[in-house]
């Protein structure tokens, strides 16, 4: 299986290793992860980070929470459940 397959995808199943591992990926490469782990004030951080990065920002934000989508339902593939029940995580 390609590397970048688990992100890209929607079909397939992931054992839990490969899911965490994309998730710690996933979470390095969020332009808002760090700046909302080491602030005191998160929530207002995160929003001032938005306006700095502008749209591409949000490009980037948005091919982030493809990949967590296609993470999330392989994931649930694999536990025998739909992929729409990734909708609750949002």
């Amino acid at each position: 299986m390609p590397i970048i397959s688990p992100f890209i995808s929607f079909h397939g199943r992931i054992t839990r290793r490969t899911f965490w591992i994309g998730l710690i990926i996933l979470t390095a490469f969020s332009p808002f992860a760090f700046s909302t782990l080491l602030s005191s004030d998160p929530f207002a951080d995160m929003i001032l980070k938005a306006q700095q990065l502008g749209l591409k920002g949000l490009i980037w934000s948005v091919v982030i929470i493809f990949a967590l989508a296609a993470l999330l339902t392989k994931r649930l593939h694999d536990r025998n459940k739909t992929g729409l029940y990734a909708v609750l995580f949002y």
